[in-house]
């Protein structure tokens, strides 16, 4: 029960965040902020090992690179409206929106979806099975930012984060590689 409660208020936020309801930069913090606490219960963090930090930067590095060729890939189909909307939005401008995202936001988002989420979907035996329904709860959220290059990347980064997550068992793991992806996509390396 308390599992459908966190996807519903995960749902909540999403739309509260993403649609013109309220300001996006003003709503996610909050929304992550809640979901933390609410999920931090049932979770432990443990340390990345120095010998794991190198694998897991490197898996941010790969997934980076496997949204720049997409992003060539997809050019063919117009999709520059799509990427200038979701950087415009999404895009951190000031100074405590760049704090919110790397301290709050992205390993919020590993906390609740990989941390909390995937370990509720213990039961299935079958750890594809798992992170597919992993995968297709993540990207159902973002579906109220009504952005499809959004849903892509949601359901490409949820299948890879959801897998390094199944092999590693390590929460700071994807949290690193999650942090060094959004650094290569938001601040080093564009995609626009």
């Amino acid at each position: 029960m308390k599992y459908f409660r966190l996807v519903c208020l995960v749902h909540l936020g999403f739309y509260l965040s993403f649609g013109d309801v309220t300001p996006f930069w003003y709503t996610f913090p909050i929304v992550y902020g809640l979901l933390i606490i609410l999920s931090r219960p049932y979770i432990r963090v443990s340390q990345l090992p120095f010998s794991m930090w190198m694998l897991s930067m490197s898996s941010g590095v790969f997934l980076y690179l496997l949204f720049l060729i997409g992003s060539y890939v997809l050019t063919p189909f117009s999709i520059e409206p799509y990427v200038d909307a979701l950087y415009a939005s999404i895009a951190p401008t000031t100074w405590w929106q760049h704090l919110a995202l790397l301290l709050l936001i992205i390993p919020g988002e590993e906390i609740v979806w990989r941390g909390y989420l995937y370990k509720k979907l213990a039961f299935l035996s079958s750890p594809s099975l798992r992170i597919l329904i992993a995968t297709a709860l993540y990207t159902s959220v973002h579906v109220y930012a009504l952005n499809p290059l959004l849903l892509l990347a949601a359901i490409v980064g949820g299948i890879v984060w959801g897998t390094l997550y199944e092999k590693t068992k390590s929460l700071p793991f994807v949290i690193v590689s999650h942090l060094v992806f959004d650094l290569l996509l938001l601040y080093l390396f564009p995609l626009k």
